[in-house]
Formats: structure tokens, sequence, C-alpha cells
């Protein structure tokens, strides 16, 4: 792995121009050489209202992923499978979530389209949990491990969406330490979810993780449509005469001036 963008060998002379600006803008060159966090970017992620539907975001994708997989025993028992055989048939349904996550961050990186690589994941999760539901084959149920494994998806992507959503170093490491906070706490909720009462199908569970998943939708959706039109508002600045500009004061500002700008 290269330190720094201008010194790696597996970037184009354009990306490394892109990155290389990029890092001016928010101070990445400066936090190198010297631990110099802004106050103003930290106040500003504290009141960005995006840092607290990300919260929400996160927390409704990870208590799925905490949780959901706490039913799987029950099935592999069911289909006769003890002790050392039991774990092993545990196993491949993650063999699949690894390739998963794995094509999914590299179609991301070439192609982007960050949210609708999550709702892919969430698409096929939420068709799993429902036939979870409503099916009983024991054999039908496993296969849905399988097809469960896609809730990797919208985890993994977002934490790039959300590193590349929030400019100046300190507001993007304050609002990801909100961010991750708020979704760590699925942990202590997913543990209440799939009940011993409720065995061997937690339907009930499993109906607690599709609303999870919708409001996730809604939550996703919500942040793609602001990020999108905040997108064009400034494509259309930037075709714009440089009048704009210049009454704000952004003209000939070096990246460090730039940094302090952070996401606005």
């Amino acid at each position: 792995m290269s330190a720094y963008p201008g010194t790696s060998s597996w970037l184009t002379p354009t990306e490394k121009a892109i990155i290389e600006l990029s890092n001016a803008a928010d101070r990445a060159e400066t936090t190198r050489e010297s631990a110099d966090f802004r106050t103003g970017q930290i106040r500003a992620a504290f009141r960005d209202w995006r840092v607290y539907l990300w919260g929400l975001f996160y927390i409704t994708t990870y208590i799925p992923v905490y949780s959901v997989i706490l039913s799987l025993p029950s099935v592999i028992t069911g289909l006769g499978y003890e002790g050392t055989r039991a774990t092993l048939m545990a196993c491949p349904p993650y063999g699949v979530g690894f390739v998963i996550v794995l094509i999914g961050g590299w179609t991301s990186d070439r192609h982007g389209h960050f949210f609708l690589h999550c709702i892919i994941g969430i698409v096929f999760t939420l068709v799993a949990l429902i036939v979870l539901m409503a099916v009983e084959n024991l054999v039908a149920r496993y296969v849905m491990f399988f097809l469960i494994m896609f809730m990797f998806l919208p985890i993994s992507i977002s934490w790039t969406w959300i590193s590349t959503n929030f400019a100046g170093a300190s507001k993007r490491a304050t609002a990801m330490g909100l961010i991750f906070s708020q979704g760590n706490i699925g942990g202590a909720i997913s543990g209440q979810i799939y009940r011993a009462e409720w065995a061997p199908r937690y339907v009930q569970g499993h109906a607690i993780n599709v609303a999870c998943y919708v409001i996730a939708l809604a939550a996703g959706s919500a942040l793609w449509y602001s990020y999108t039109r905040d997108n064009a508002a400034r494509d259309r600045a930037a075709g714009e005469d440089s009048a704009g500009a210049r009454e704000k004061g952004h003209v000939d500002m070096s990246g460090e001036d730039l940094g302090d700008l952070g996401d606005r």
C-alpha cells in the first residue's frame, strides 16, 4: 500500500490529481504533519441533520446483521445436524456473503452508485426474510440464508458512501464517529429480537428486521435525494459566471482555506 496518492503505482495520473486536489481541500496534507482538529468543522458535524439520518440508516441495517443469523441454528438442527457438522453447515452462507461483499466493493468502486448497491442488498435480504416468515420447509429456509448474506452489502458500501460525503477531515472524523456509535447500538437491540419463545420459525423476529429495512430504505432514499439535489446545485453553480464565487470569497483560496469550508 502506498502512503500517499502521488506515490501510488495503481492509480492513473488523472486519479492521482483528483485525490491530491481533494486532500488539499480538506486539509488531509496538513493533518498528515500535525493533528490539527478544526472546532468549526466538529460543531458542523453535530449540526448536520444528515449525520443523524445516517445514524438511523446505520442502526436499521446493523440490527438485522447482528440478529438474523441467530435463527440459523434452529434450521440446521431441524435438518438433523449436530455438533461439528452443524457448525460446518453454518459456514457456507458466510462464504457466499464474503463473495457478495467483494463483488459489491469492486463494482461500486468502478461504477459508483452507492445507493443502488445498498438497495440491491436490502431488497434481496427482504425477499429472504419474507420467505423465512412464510415457508416451513427447512431446506428452503436454509437456502434463504444464502440470500440473506446480501445484508452485508449495504453495511460495507455505506462506509464508503459516508466518508465521501463529509468534507473537511475534522468534520468527516466526527461525523463517522457519531454515525458508527449510533449504529453499533444495534448490537444491543439485536439480542432482544429472536426470543426463545418465538422458536423455531421466529416470525416476529423476521418481521422486526423487515421493518428495520423498510426504515433503512426510507432513510437511504432521503439521503440519496439530498445528495443528488446538492450535487446538481453545485454543478449549476460551477457552470455559472465566477462572480458568484467571488462574492462569497471563494476565488483564489488555498487548499487549507477551502478545507475550512467543509462540504458547504
